[in-house]
């Protein structure tokens, strides 16, 4: 009974050994973000600048030296935070989410692209969806200044165009309020591109 005993005393020691490791991981806060510059920006540095509070003050969080078109940097956090990136040298601002985990960045002279972490997941297929509808309107509005330069707009093309251009503006609109109203970390992001305020909601 006691050799017995002895076993099943190691194997709950053992479990809840795994238990509290499990425990420690779930609970790291620390995040590792990778940020590969490409090679037509000449840039020798950057700094991680997070929002704070009621978003109306910005921190440095991190900086670090670009090394052969790589910056590694790595910090701790509380919870996901909005947040941008610097470039020495450079005017632009690049927003993105700073989550608890790993991520990457990479940033080109034309073009910027996030990986990793779901706050992230779900800013990127905003910004994706959001450029497709307004890509759709742009060419719609071509359309129909080509039509009316070369005298071949009709009165039904006309109205068609009219209404494609007013349900493409909604579908904008309607996303974004969406969003904004979620009241979550992507909401500072969608303000401070786009230029865009809440909604008033109407009291009952």
């Amino acid at each position: 009974m006691p050799k017995y005993f002895i076993i099943f005393l190691f194997c709950c020691l053992a479990l809840f050994s795994c238990n509290e490791n499990n425990d420690k991981k779930n609970n790291n806060q620390d995040y590792d973000l990778v940020c590969k510059i490409g090679r037509d920006i000449r840039c020798d540095s950057l700094t991680l600048w997070i929002y704070e509070g009621d978003y109306s003050h910005v921190r440095m969080l991190s900086g670090g030296k670009v090394k052969r078109g790589y910056c590694n940097l790595r910090g701790h956090i509380e919870e996901a935070k909005t947040a941008f990136i610097k470039l020495k040298g450079d005017t632009s601002t690049y927003f993105f989410i700073l989550e608890p985990t790993n991520q990457k960045i990479i940033i080109n002279k034309n073009s910027f692209k996030l990986e990793g972490g779901e706050k992230n997941n779900i800013l990127y297929n905003y910004l994706v969806t959001r450029n497709n509808l307004e890509k759709q309107r742009t060419d719609n509005q071509k359309r129909y200044f080509k039509a009316l330069k070369d005298t071949t707009l009709t009165r039904p093309l006309e109205r068609k165009l009219f209404v494609k251009d007013s349900i493409l503006t909604d579908s904008i609109e309607r996303m974004t309020q969406r969003r904004l109203n979620s009241h979550d970390v992507i909401r500072p992001i969608i303000i401070q591109k786009f230029g865009v305020k809440p909604a008033k909601q109407s009291r009952k």
